[in-house]
């Protein structure tokens, strides 16, 4: 079991770092607010079109969360 973040919490810093509400962040990402709140609260997993849209609207680095088994995505 690694330390690294789970994709829920990097998402919810990553959109309060750029001052996004849940809506916003939707938008920008073209999935629904309530795909976008099942993600940020853990409820889902992203597709890779989604992991793709994440990455560059956010700049997440998904390989840190493959260390970690349950958050393989």
């Amino acid at each position: 079991m690694s330390d690294s973040p789970k994709l829920c919490d990097v998402l919810l810093a990553k959109r309060f770092e750029h001052k996004h509400t849940q809506e916003q962040a939707a938008e920008l990402l073209d999935i629904s607010t309530r795909y976008y709140q099942d993600l940020e609260h853990g409820r889902s997993l992203p597709g890779f079109k989604s992991v793709c849209k994440l990455a560059k609207v956010y700049g997440i680095d998904f390989a840190q969360f493959a260390e970690d088994e349950k958050n393989i995505i």
